[in-house]
């Protein structure tokens, strides 16, 4: 009985890990993209209404866009280089619930998390607390 009990808890836990909650994401132009995180992968609602479908796989990502191109996401640490269908590449700077995006045009975009570290990526730097002076 203790086994299956001690087994039920760890499947538990496994799950609530895998369950993401929803990012968002403040384009260049003002317009918001919402982002759905499940376990390995998430669905971007773009702001047309569109929808793109990431896959994760360990610090490797495949995004599939709404015109059948795919864009990689390769994950390091505390950044993360997207290689755009075109070539092109995107840098994403991950620091607790909040990413910055810089794109290859030079802008930026702003992703708000729920929580720390729930874009997928690896976050192994915490916050220090610092007294006020």
């Amino acid at each position: 009985m203790k086994t299956i009990s001690f087994s039920l808890l760890l499947l538990l836990v496994a799950f609530v890990a895998h369950t993401q909650g929803t990012s968002i994401q403040v384009n260049p132009d003002g317009t918001h993209t919402i982002i759905h995180h499940n376990g390995n992968t998430a669905v971007q609602v773009n702001p047309d209404g569109s929808h793109s479908v990431i896959h994760y796989s360990g610090n490797t990502g495949v995004q599939v866009n709404p015109d059948g191109s795919h864009t990689t996401i390769h994950r390091t640490g505390n950044s993360s280089v997207v290689v755009n269908p075109n070539g092109t590449q995107t840098v994403i700077h991950h620091k607790g619930s909040t990413d910055t995006q810089v794109n290859p045009d030079g802008t930026h975009t702003t992703i708000f998390h729920g929580q720390p570290g729930k874009s997928g990526a690896p976050l192994k730097n915490k916050r220090k607390k610092t007294k006020a002076r």
